[in-house]
């Protein structure tokens, strides 16, 4: 069954637009490198809650936006390898030197596929 990374991560208004070219990049870097699946949603409909919410978790300033990546792969492994060589290509290590995102109130994880 697939294995999926999913990562939330706020962005400047101001820098939506670099940031959406960096995750057209990063799906060709992952994608190169085997990845079966990468895409990216912005936030649109994300309520803030009073004691949890997605905005509430990454710490999203009034001047940012919620994006959320899915990145899918065939197994845990396959996802460990694929990313030991997207972090050491260094299409991705020079967009990490200069991400538009909010890197330090980034959320993400692995998840194994149950259905």
């Amino acid at each position: 069954m697939p294995y999926t990374d999913l990562y939330l991560v706020p962005v400047k208004r101001a820098l939506e637009a670099v940031y959406e070219d960096q995750a057209r990049l990063a799906q060709v870097v992952w994608q190169d490198h085997g990845a079966l699946s990468y895409v990216e949603y912005r936030a649109e409909d994300v309520p803030s809650g009073r004691i949890t919410s997605l905005p509430m978790a990454v710490k999203l300033a009034e001047d940012e936006v919620l994006f959320l990546g899915l990145v899918t792969f065939r197994d845990r492994a396959h996802r460990d390898a694929v990313n030991v060589a997207v972090f050491d290509d260094p299409r991705i290590q020079g967009m990490m030197a200069n991400s538009a995102a909010n890197m330090q109130h980034m959320i993400f994880g692995g998840f194994a596929s149950i259905l």
